[in-house]
């Protein structure tokens, strides 16, 4: 179970990265006849908002398999984008720190950003693992454990 947990989890990484580069250069082509900066920003707030909500769906149903009656549940989406938002400003510190600091290596950005990248992901898979979708399956666990020893008393 858990292997294939991990491997729907990178999988869907894989998936959102796509999706994300896809819908920017999508949004940037259409977008790109004012100013690039402005195409530019137009194409990466709109990938992030539709890569977000198919990674927290994917995540939720495919990978963690989170068990509640209706797809929108307002815990796990604000810790989920917590956790997104924290990821995110990591892997923007790791891809900063090899563009500045590391001034003489080649491809820098590029190093830096993949280990980023890498780094939030599995950060980000250890989180929602064990706090984002887990407290609803937590409490049923302990609801079950008081009603065992209320029935058994």
């Amino acid at each position: 179970m858990f292997k294939n947990q991990i491997f729907l989890y990178w999988f869907f990484v894989v998936l959102s990265i796509a999706l994300n580069i896809s819908i920017q250069e999508i949004v940037f082509f259409l977008e790109s006849k004012d100013s690039i900066l402005q195409a530019s920003m137009v194409a990466m707030i709109i990938a992030i908002i539709i890569t977000f909500i198919f990674k927290y769906i994917a995540d939720k149903k495919y990978v963690y398999k989170y068990e509640i009656e209706k797809m929108y549940d307002k815990k796990s989406l604000v810790f989920y984008l917590i956790f997104s938002l924290f990821t995110t400003f990591l892997f923007f510190v790791v891809e900063l720190f090899f563009i500045f600091v590391l001034k003489d290596i080649e491809f820098k950005k590029e190093i830096g950003a993949t280990l980023g990248l890498l780094i939030g992901y599995i950060i980000k898979f250890i989180l929602d693992k064990n706090i984002t979708f887990k407290e609803k399956k937590w409490k049923y666990q302990v609801g079950e454990i008081i009603l065992s020893q209320v029935v058994i008393k």
